[in-house]
């Protein structure tokens, strides 16, 4: 280290600390990549069409390891390790350089799987090294003692993240089954509908049909209609006589959802 009697007396830093001050850093960027996409979107342009979610991603990445890596080179520190009073070094003891630091940042993605094992390491290791310290010969220092109500605040910031990161995990679960529950409602409505063609059907000529085409001409806009099942149904059959129809579907969800529905004349 540049003053080596000053660096001497710095700590390895915490687990807890090290995690708060990478969460400030991963949400920040998030927040701003979603603030860029919003402003896209504002002025017209649709992020969502012309790069597919997996490019989203990939950008995301991109701009993490750059700005983890300009931030925290040539003794800088990132917002999140200046908050909680931490700095990255080589083993030597000296600020890392750019090229050092995009390997320990590319090392993200080494510790992220399998299931963020390579960030836990630091919490059970000796020397609170985590994979991509390892990878790129760096440690991080806590750069000012904290207190026991400094400890105390960052235990409780690391309870929030946690939540928070739960949260962002249960929510497309949640996101997922209401897809799912429209997927279903949407095949139901399109197989009623087609009941109520077969209604109209036979009030205008006697008889039911089960020839989609005739269903079509009962409705405004036969296109459309044909449109509407492709859209909802994986797929239509249509049993049909002069008293009596079928009409069964299975839904686009996981499942294959059957919707089935059977009209008949009553008996007299």
């Amino acid at each position: 280290m540049s003053d080596q009697g000053k660096d001497e007396a710095l700590e390895r830093a915490r687990f807890l600390d090290r995690f708060v001050a990478f969460s400030i850093d991963y949400y920040l960027v998030l927040l701003s990549c979603y603030g860029a996409v919003a402003c896209l979107r504002a002025l017209g342009f649709n992020a969502g069409q012309a790069l597919p979610a997996a490019g989203v991603a990939a950008c995301w990445l991109v701009v993490f390891i750059l700005y983890q890596s300009l931030l925290n080179s040539g003794g800088r520190r990132s917002i999140g390790k200046r908050l909680l009073g931490l700095q990255v070094y080589t083993q030597d003891g000296y600020p890392p350089d750019f090229p050092t630091l995009a390997k320990r940042s590319l090392g993200y993605l080494l510790s992220s799987v399998p299931a963020g094992l390579g960030f836990l390491w630091a919490a059970w290791q000796d020397q609170k090294l985590t994979w991509h310290d390892l990878l790129a010969g760096t440690m991080v220092l806590e750069r000012k003692r904290k207190g026991w109500s400094g400890r105390g605040a960052v235990a409780v910031a690391a309870v929030c993240f946690i939540l928070i990161d739960a949260s962002f995990a249960v929510l497309p679960l949640g996101e997922r089954q209401h897809e799912q529950m429209q997927l279903r409602l949407g095949a139901r409505k399109s197989v009623e509908a087609l009941a109520l063609l077969e209604g109209i059907r036979k009030a205008r000529t006697g008889n039911y049909t089960n020839n989609l085409d005739e269903l079509g001409a009962a409705y405004s806009d036969p296109a459309r209609l044909r449109t509407l099942l492709r859209t909802t149904l994986s797929t239509l059959r249509i049993e049909a006589s002069r008293d009596r129809f079928t009409l069964e579907g299975k839904a686009l969800d996981d499942d294959r959802t059957p919707i089935v529905l059977i009209g008949q004349l009553p008996r007299h």
